[in-house]
Parts: C-alpha cells; structure tokens; sequence
C-alpha cells in the first residue's frame, strides 16, 4: 500500500516538475591547493521551487560532486530543507527512468539549512555516472515535498581521469551560476 501510494506521490511531483526546459548539463572544475588536486563538478536544476515569502522568485537547485574526499550536495538557492531538525533525512531520486531510490542527507559541518550532503555517495556517484536525468523529492520548510528536476547531454564523468582533461576548466569560476 506505500508503494502504490509513493508511486501516485511521484508521478505528481513529476508532473509539476516536468516542461519544456533543455538540459544544461555537468559543469567541471579541478583546482591544485597544498599539493593536492580537487575536482567539483556541478549541475543545477531546470525548474525553480515555488516557495512563500521569503523564499519566493527565482529559486534553483543544484548537485555538487567534490573531490577530497569525495561526496556529492544538495543545495537550494532559498529555503530551508528540512534536514536540520534531525541527525538525517530522507531524499528520493530518480535516475532516468529507473525505480526511486533512497539517499539520506544531513548538514554539512560548513553548511545550513540549505544544503545537504548525499549518502551513500558511492552509491549515487555510481548511478549519476549512467544518467542524463535525475529528479531529486525534497521536502522544505513550509514548502512541502518538491521535486528538482537535473538534465545533461552526458552522464556525469566521475572520477575524472585527470585534470588536464579538457572537461575541467582552470578554475572554480567556471562553477558559478550565469
């Protein structure tokens, strides 16, 4: 009875997150600091939350893959996700057209409530390296559960193979939204 009721969850979520938006894909960057190489790569989302004031206009989200160790974010340009409040939280995602999967967040040590950090990352590193899509449910502070959707041409290239690969550019400017 769950199952059926999650399905009908998410296939409204779907529905409300999905349009006419075109992918806009990973965007590489590797960075030398200590002696030690780092590699981000990061894509937002097509469509906007629709959160009230003060969190309401224009309101991305993006995943972040990081190097050093390696572990993937969950970041909303406004709002609260609600992952503060306890150790962890629950995400659903969806790659492609696969089944829904389970990822649990928590804070980051260096973030706050609009930011979450992805686990198991291998487990989601393996199934981002397969995917053009992603949909991504996450319930925020007087928001309720939305759904980001994420599109690319190419599935995320993760490890890179060296950051002399021409997928990588010179500097994290190259992470910055337009």
């Amino acid at each position: 009875m769950a199952a059926t009721y999650w399905a009908a969850t998410w296939t409204a979520l779907f529905a409300l997150a999905s349009g006419n938006a075109q992918a806009n894909g990973w965007h590489y960057a590797a960075a030398a600091t200590a002696g030690t190489a780092t590699h981000e790569s990061r894509i937002d989302s097509l469509n906007s939350l629709t959160l009230r004031f003060p969190y309401d206009g224009k309101n991305h989200g993006s995943l972040t893959v990081r190097s050093q160790p390696d572990h993937a974010v969950l970041t909303v340009d406004k709002g609260q996700i609600l992952c503060y409040l306890a150790p962890s939280c629950s995400i659903k995602i969806q790659f492609d057209d696969g089944p829904v999967q389970t990822f649990y967040g928590r804070v980051p040590s260096d973030g706050g409530p609009s930011k979450v950090v992805l686990a198991p990352t291998l487990r989601f590193l393996a199934a981002a390296r397969a995917a053009k899509r992603l949909r991504v449910a996450v319930s925020l502070y007087e928001g309720g559960e939305q759904v980001l959707e994420f599109r690319a041409p190419e599935p995320l290239v993760w490890p890179p193979a060296s950051s002399q690969s021409p997928i990588f550019k010179s500097t994290s400017a190259a992470l910055e939204r337009p």
